[in-house]
């Protein structure tokens, strides 16, 4: 086992239905959304599942072959570049028009992480990126299953 991999995850099944559940409504939001306003758009799908996992996997790739110890982006800056790019990709909607496809393809690209993981699993790699909503999931998680170790 090298630093990059590790063979048990750090999050565990609570987290991952939780990611899975919450993944899945945002693509059933933008779905509907999408379906009742009668604009569907093929370019937001595209981008939101091939165009921005396949930058995002660039990116981790890159950052791995530069530094390959394991990305842990879950503390305070984690929250805050996870936070900043959900803005990014959420807020122009509101201020420039026609900027609908590319907030439709962040919730996209958002709720399709957390489903798939894409990145980590092709990469084969744990690292960890921010997203507060999960974080109490994932600490009583923790605890939980420290209290119920034999000692």
């Amino acid at each position: 086992m090298t630093a990059t991999t590790t063979s048990r995850r750090r999050i565990g099944s609570v987290g991952t239905t939780a990611r899975v559940v919450v993944g899945l409504a945002l693509l059933a939001y933008v779905a509907v959304y999408e379906q009742a306003g009668w604009r569907f758009v093929l370019a937001s799908w595209l981008l939101g599942v091939v165009g921005l996992p396949a930058a995002a996997v660039a990116a981790q790739w890159w950052r791995a072959r530069r530094t390959p110890a394991r990305l842990d982006l879950t503390g305070p800056w984690g929250y805050a570049i996870t936070v900043a790019l959900f803005l990014v990709l959420f807020l122009p909607q509101w201020f420039i028009p026609g900027m609908f496809v590319l907030w439709a393809a962040g919730v996209i690209f958002f709720g399709a992480s957390m489903v798939l993981a894409v990145s980590n699993w092709l990469l084969r790699r744990d690292d960890q990126v921010g997203w507060m909503v999960f974080t109490p999931v994932d600490q009583w998680e923790r605890q939980h299953r420290k209290a119920r170790r034999p000692i």
